[in-house]
């Protein structure tokens, strides 16, 4: 008798087992849920490589819905094709299902780019298609803008979080202007995904693949003086070396990185400190499903620095420099009145090197000045009031030879192809927003490199041997 129960008992147990690994193969094998946000407002009408973004993104749509399994849950919001100027210009398309290829397929190629780009409502639109949905889910939100209606979409993002929606959302910017890219990367970081920058139809098409990859996750805590910080990061695939993911601004700490299983190196500094050279975490493995967490530590002080002349503070530039490679860490092109100055700096020792008056005193060199974690070293440096050599300045051609116009109106910059200040009055000649420039000669203020900054005003011209600079002619030199 004992032995029949315990074949029976035996039976049933072998039974749930088999339903149970039944439901597990199963469950793995559940298709994919993905939600599409794309971008259809007026500005999709911009050009790149001579064809709108909006017939690129259509192309681009056609051939990555185009490769995903057929009973994928797919599904389309769009907003701004519509409308012009009505920032409640937000449509669920499709709704999120299997076997919503050709639907969606359908609905893009029917889209007109006309309106707003409300991001926010977009985003609200999506948690509440999600809302319901059991297990986790994918928002791809692919936009040529930022917000255009006055809400704040990585708010968004952040309370849809706080709500337990379950989500990952992935953020494309495609040809985005610059200085754009942060709210978008910030919705991705709130969202636990990751920003994509694409600026051509290759690589729209690449990074909404990358955004669609199964991924595991990443997190890094990053510590200055044993407190947890803000960081910046880039990530490398081990075996090519081929970036697969980097910020622009810094990220929180334990912010959630998604990455394809694989073998990848990631360089690490903080955000906010000068000079911080990048620590590297080797041999990361990630696998599908699974997070990986790693803790990763600096140590960083604090420079005050005054320049003086006659004990009074005076406008100087200053860069700080590594005294092994003489790499410049720090540099400001101009301080005054509201000297000494702080900089946060990584411990060690510096090289201070300071310019009082543009170039109308010489200059000075401090060397070996030791910062350590957590101290202030307060450093005044005087200056010989002697003024040195009177610079010609005299303009030539529209340029302004060892002028710098360092009062404000920067709006781009750019390093040019060679060491020339007519590429800089050129560049400033052909943009209808530019009324001044100057070019930044290598070697002097801003690294080895020559610089040029456009500027949207006509700032008062200083005499320094750094830079030449000019105002927009009426005609093209």
């Amino acid at each position: 008798m004992k032995s029949g129960w315990l074949s029976w008992g035996l039976g049933v147990m072998l039974g749930l087992f088999v339903l149970m690994s039944v439901s597990a193969r199963a469950a793995d094998h559940d298709p994919p849920k993905t939600l599409f946000i794309l971008d259809a407002s007026g500005s999709m009408w911009g050009q790149i490589d001579g064809k709108p973004k909006i017939s690129i993104a259509k192309e681009v749509m056609g051939k990555l819905v185009g490769e995903l399994p057929a009973n994928s849950r797919l599904g389309l919001i769009a907003y701004g094709h519509r409308r012009k100027s009505d920032c409640t210009d937000v449509q669920t398309l499709v709704s999120l299902g299997p076997n919503h290829n050709q639907a969606i397929l359908d609905a893009v190629n029917k889209l007109n780019a006309k309106g707003k780009t409300p991001l926010s409502l977009s985003v609200q639109q999506a948690m509440e298609v999600l809302r319901n949905e059991d297990g986790p889910s994918r928002v791809v939100l692919v936009s040529d803008g930022i917000e255009s209606c006055h809400a704040d979409p990585c708010a968004t993002v952040k309370a849809a979080k706080a709500a337990d929606v379950n989500f990952v959302l992935y953020a494309v910017g495609f040809g985005l202007k610059t200085g754009e890219a942060g709210q978008l990367q910030c919705m991705a970081n709130a969202g636990g995904g990751q920003y994509y920058q694409a600026n051509n139809a290759e690589q729209l098409l690449a990074a909404t693949r990358q955004a669609l990859k199964p991924k595991g996750t990443l997190r890094i805590t990053v510590k200055v003086n044993g407190e947890i910080s803000d960081f910046l990061y880039r990530i490398e695939a081990a075996k090519t070396g081929k970036s697969v993911s980097q910020n622009t601004l810094p990220s929180p700490s334990q912010m959630p990185i998604a990455l394809p299983a694989g073998q990848y190196r990631v360089f690490v500094r903080p955000g906010g400190v000068n000079g911080t050279r990048e620590k590297m975490l080797e041999n990361i493995e990630i696998k599908t499903g699974e997070t990986v967490s790693k803790t990763i530590s600096f140590d960083k002080g604090t420079l005050r620095l005054a320049v003086t002349i006659g004990g009074k503070p005076v406008h100087a530039q200053v860069h700080v420099e590594d005294p092994k490679s003489h790499d410049w860490i720090y540099q400001s092109s101009v301080f005054g009145t509201d000297t000494p100055i702080t900089i946060t700096l990584p411990t060690g020792k510096i090289d201070i090197v300071v310019q009082a008056g543009g170039d109308t005193y010489p200059e000075r060199r401090i060397e070996g000045v030791m910062i350590h974690a957590s101290q202030v070293n307060e450093q005044s440096i005087a200056v010989d009031g002697k003024k040195a050599a009177t610079l010609e300045t005299h303009p030539k051609d529209g340029i302004e030879a060892n002028i710098d116009r360092p009062g404000g109106g920067d709006y781009r910059h750019f390093i040019p192809p060679a060491a020339d200040a007519q590429l800089c009055q050129q560049a400033c000649q052909s943009d209808t927003q530019c009324k001044a420039w100057t070019y930044v000669k290598p070697d002097t203020v801003q690294g080895p490199q020559p610089n040029c900054w456009l500027k949207q005003t006509i700032p008062v011209a200083v005499p320094n041997r750094c830079c030449d600079s000019g105002i927009k002619s009426e005609k093209s030199p």
